[in-house]
């Protein structure tokens, strides 16, 4: 049994749509063929929208008994799924089925979820009729162990054959493919993937795991990443005089397992999703770290308010254009840490620390932009700010909640990019 998953507040996403336009950017197979060759495209638009003389569509598929095995599933990979993500995906439908990536909430749920049509074209390139499903994805990384679970359903399946042609629907076959898997990489079975459209109908919902051993990858904390990307394939059945029909690089997932350690990421083990964008986010207008977020929001909007001062400074971490990365080594970071100190005593003299307060900084002590190491790596640029600020609120806004809430959930590696963002 998995490890429940502990899940940060920020998907494989599957099958989304790519126009006929783009087919000469499709992938190429590993010997550097076209995966395409022989297959037509699949439909952009509906054929029926096309052909509004479409008549008698089959319907098939239960919701309920899809829902049932969902839940069922989930229980077995990860005992409980406390965030629903079907249901938060059902709000971001548009981002879902926008792009290969679909929607990532972030670092440990993604997900896909888009209509799909394949035209049956016959071999003089005249449409038959059409099948069309709801394509689901739900992917879900894991905080504790080095294992990532895909939930793959095929749903509300119709089809229809235009008036004077026959399709055998039934015996046609869609095959899923995901490609990616390396050598560092326990890689699943594909077997179940390739079922008849009936098979679909009666089973629509099909799962994948990918997982990597604990001391496999590059040290020191054993990262393998992988890319995966999936495909597509409609197959008629033989007794029909049909071309087959391919969508290549429809979906794709990237992704990370680590062995990172407790003290680094809380958890020895674990996986992510890489694509998901790194954020840490403070507000303004919460009590509790108010003055770490008007800090931060000095440096990055009013560099000239922050010291050390000089003409032109500007502050990293305010954008993914010029982002912090992870510092993990503690030497280092103390390194940082006395630096900014000593900006603190220059400025506000030895006792800056009366009443409680503490020499904040930014970037973060823990970044390699902070105020030792930053310099050192940009030219003698002292792209840095301290100040004091209560030592309380100091402790919330750069220490345990980016420590242990962003840096842990989100499983942030040494040298791993993010930025900053500070609402209101």
């Amino acid at each position: 049994m998995v490890q429940q998953m502990k899940l940060p507040p920020v998907v494989i996403a599957f099958l989304t749509s790519i126009p006929l336009a783009m087919v000469s950017t499709l992938p190429v197979q590993a010997d550097g063929g076209d995966q395409t060759q022989g297959y037509t495209t699949y439909s952009e638009k509906p054929l029926s929208d096309r052909l509004p003389s479409a008549s008698n569509i089959h319907h098939g598929g239960n919701q309920e008994i899809v829902k049932a095995n969902q839940r069922t599933w989930l229980q077995a990979v990860s005992n409980s799924d406390p965030v629903d993500l079907r249901t938060e995906c059902s709000e971001h439908l548009e981002e879902a089925g926008a792009t290969p990536k679909g929607w990532l909430r972030d670092r440990m749920l993604q997900c896909f979820s888009d209509r799909k049509h394949v035209s049956a074209i016959g071999f003089d390139g005249e449409p038959w009729g059409e099948i069309s499903w709801d394509m689901w994805v739900l992917g879900y990384a894991n905080h504790g162990v080095r294992q990532v679970d895909y939930l793959i359903s095929m749903e509300n399946i119709t089809y229809f054959s235009l008036p004077g042609k026959s399709v055998n629907w039934a015996q046609a076959r869609f095959d899923i493919t995901f490609n990616g898997c390396s050598t560092q990489m326990n890689c699943p079975s594909q077997t179940d993937l390739a079922d008849t459209v009936l098979g679909w109908e009666v089973r629509p919902s099909r799962s994948l795991t990918f997982s990597s051993d604990n001391n496999t990858g590059s040290s020191p904390d054993f990262r393998v990443p992988a890319w995966l990307t999936m495909n597509h394939r409609f197959t008629p059945a033989a007794s029909d005089n049909l071309a087959p029909s391919m969508q290549a690089g429809m979906f794709e997932s990237k992704i990370r397992f680590d062995s990172a350690g407790r003290t680094v990421v809380g958890r020895d083990y674990g996986s992510v999703f890489t694509d998901a964008p790194l954020v840490y986010v403070l507000s303004l207008s919460e009590d509790a770290v108010k003055y770490s977020a008007r800090h931060i929001y000095d440096a990055q909007n009013h560099p000239e308010r922050t010291f050390p001062s000089w003409v032109g400074k500007t502050v990293p971490g305010g954008s993914i254009q010029d982002p912090l990365t992870r510092l993990t080594d503690q030497a280092k970071i103390s390194e940082n840490r006395d630096a900014s100190i000593k900006v603190c005593k220059d400025i506000w003299g030895e006792g800056y620390a009366a009443g409680g307060l503490q020499c904040d900084e930014y970037p973060f002590a823990s970044t390699y932009q902070g105020g030792k190491y930053g310099p050192d790596s940009n030219g003698g640029l002292l792209r840095f700010s301290a100040r004091p600020i209560p030592g309380d609120d100091n402790n919330a806004g750069g220490g345990s909640r980016l420590g242990q809430k962003f840096y842990w959930e989100n499983r942030v590696l040494d040298g791993e990019a993010f930025y900053v963002r500070i609402d209101q």
